[in-house]
């Protein structure tokens, strides 16, 4: 299903028309430019929000099978990776911080509502990581 974004109401951009950018102010085309930023950590959110479904049912829905094949991690990489027609790699990366993220839902809900931008929110799942692992390296359970 293809989604034609050009037709965009320009209120999604604080108003800015992109085709028509050398008619708006500087301060216009900032809040534009602001306004396009929270739009695309929505739409991060919602592709976490997909990616979470995707683990839950990929992945958590096939443990206790024996694998035999392939584990539901890397299915679930390989099928967002081909999705996306990006590396393996970076869709484990997507898909770790997805996982990351659904253990902190203040922050997905941050994410969500434009307060963080993507790269924050793979920053603090990446920073939680790293404490949980010291603390596990001390031997003391991160709460």
């Amino acid at each position: 299903m293809a989604t034609s974004w050009t037709t965009l109401p320009h209120g999604f951009m604080g108003d800015l028309c992109p085709d028509n950018a050398e008619s708006h102010e500087t301060s216009e085309l900032l809040c534009g430019i602001g306004a396009i930023a929270r739009g695309e950590a929505y739409l991060a959110w919602a592709r976490y929000r997909a990616v979470i479904e995707l683990y839950q049912r990929l992945v958590l829905g096939r443990e206790g099978t024996d694998g035999f094949i392939q584990d539901g991690f890397t299915d679930c990489a390989a099928r967002i990776a081909k999705t996306l027609a990006q590396p393996r790699y970076k869709a484990e990366k997507t898909l770790n911080t997805a996982i990351g993220l659904r253990e902190l839902p203040d922050v997905l809900e941050c994410l969500r509502d434009g307060l963080i931008s993507d790269e924050h929110a793979q920053l603090v799942v990446q920073r939680t990581d790293l404490l949980g692992e010291a603390a596990r390296n001390r031997g003391v359970h991160p709460t």
